[in-house]
């Protein structure tokens, strides 16, 4: 009796363990699946702490954006249209300098610069067309965010308005939105995957008056997990960032910035049989070498961002 418990169990064991290792094994592909009419709505948060230099303190900026994907149209070589629009935005900064806080959900009017900014961005939107492997192909329709975003600033004469122009070039752009996609998804591999699997989600994003910074990443898929009912890829992300700076002479910031040591990680959830972003998370963690006024000061810059997935799919 005791013979056949032990061999039922044996025989049970390496079951498990054939079914585990299919899994762990097992190649997918990962693509979006959207279908016209298809409405998605994503939340981003990210938190960033910067510890000033010389003592003066740390800052912090919360900040929360609900955002409705709205599938338009899929075209015959599969490439989705999609409507991205600001549902809300919330913001909470403390600093040295004084704390602001915003929400474009609130009745109050917002009266500092940089709230009425946040707060002009609900309601605002543009259309992004881009491929099954999530590889942005055209960015379109962002003249009314960016005059928006020029008229809640309430600058006054040609150089408050040149200023926010030249940030908005960089961050409120065709370039600078694609930037934004990167950051919480990156493009797919064309071929399906196994655990082990890596690929390259390199990208830039504009820094206004720094230059851009350049993330060079890779996604590794390491591993499949069963969870509510869904089959989730899970895959570990990590990289370096390194600066390339605004040299140009109308730049008054122009050599200023270098950065020291500066590293990426997270973990993203992709859900496979629906094909949408379940969720992913980063962290960065950057040093920022700054030279003004005969003195080489540093900063450390600690950004968190959380994507997830809140209703659709």
């Amino acid at each position: 009796m005791h013979r056949k418990q032990a061999a039922v169990a044996v025989l049970l064991t390496a079951l498990l363990l054939v079914g585990q290792t299919a899994v762990a094994g097992q190649q997918v592909t990962l693509r979006w699946r959207f279908e016209p009419g298809q409405t998605l709505i994503y939340r981003m948060s990210t938190g960033n702490e910067t510890e000033m230099p010389n003592g003066m303190g740390v800052a912090v900026v919360e900040q929360i954006m609900t955002q409705r994907w709205e599938v338009i149209e899929i075209s015959a070589d599969g490439a989705a249209t999609v409507q991205q629009s600001v549902d809300r935005v919330q913001m909470n900064m403390k600093s040295p300098m004084g704390n602001v806080q915003a929400d474009s959900a609130s009745d109050t009017v917002a009266t500092d610069p940089m709230a009425r900014m946040v707060t002009a961005m609900a309601g605002t939107g543009y259309t992004i067309v881009f491929d099954a492997a999530g590889q942005v192909q055209e960015v379109r329709g962002l003249d009314e965010m960016r005059q928006r975003l020029l008229e809640a600033t309430g600058q006054s004469g040609p150089m408050g308005q040149q200023a926010m122009t030249q940030m908005l070039d960089q961050i409120a752009s065709e370039e600078g939105v694609k930037s934004m996609m990167q950051q919480g998804f990156g493009a797919f591999p064309q071929q399906p995957v196994a655990p082990g699997d890596s690929w390259d989600a390199s990208f830039d994003m504009a820094v206004p008056m720094v230059g851009s910074l350049s993330y060079s990443n890779t996604m590794t898929f390491t591993r499949v997990e069963e969870r509510d009912g869904a089959r989730l890829a899970i895959i570990e992300i990590g990289g370096t960032i390194e600066i390339v700076p605004d040299a140009s002479p109308d730049n008054p910031a122009a050599g200023m910035f270098e950065l020291g040591d500066a590293t990426v990680a997270g973990t993203m959830e992709w859900d496979i049989d629906r094909g949408v972003l379940h969720n992913t998370t980063q962290r960065s963690s950057m040093t920022m070498l700054i030279a003004a006024g005969g003195q080489d000061m540093s900063m450390l810059v600690v950004t968190d961002m959380v994507m997830e997935l809140v209703e659709g799919g």
